[in-house]
């Protein structure tokens, strides 16, 4: 296990050194920086995913709140951190599909349930 600890660290090190989450921790630290911006759009997120991970088909309400922060959502700096953050969760999305193809778990009731 310990062998396991030292490479999960190792890999941590290497995820914060590189220009993805580089790039996303400066796209962070600009947006914060215009604390009424942020604000805003930290609301919108807040929102979007609670509409995101309800059962329900709400595109219309989806639309509507993004109607509602049209304005934030149009600003550069948002919109460079969300495509900083797209980049660096798509990424990391990447290395666990990886991860997940490349160990052997028997887990294959999980489809039944």
């Amino acid at each position: 296990m310990k062998q396991i600890k030292e490479a999960t660290y190792d890999l941590i090190h290497v995820i914060q050194e590189s220009s993805l989450y580089v790039q996303y921790q400066e796209c962070l630290g600009v947006l914060k920086k215009k604390k009424k911006v942020y604000a805003e759009y930290d609301e919108f997120r807040k929102q979007h995913y609670k509409l995101m991970r309800s059962q329900e088909d709400n595109f219309d309400e989806v639309e509507a709140l993004q109607q509602k922060y049209r304005d934030v959502l149009m600003d550069h700096d948002v919109v460079a951190f969300m495509e900083a953050t797209d980049r660096l969760t798509l990424a990391l999305k990447e290395m666990y599909i990886d991860i997940a193809d490349e160990i052997e778990l028997d887990i294959d009731f999980v489809d039944e349930i």
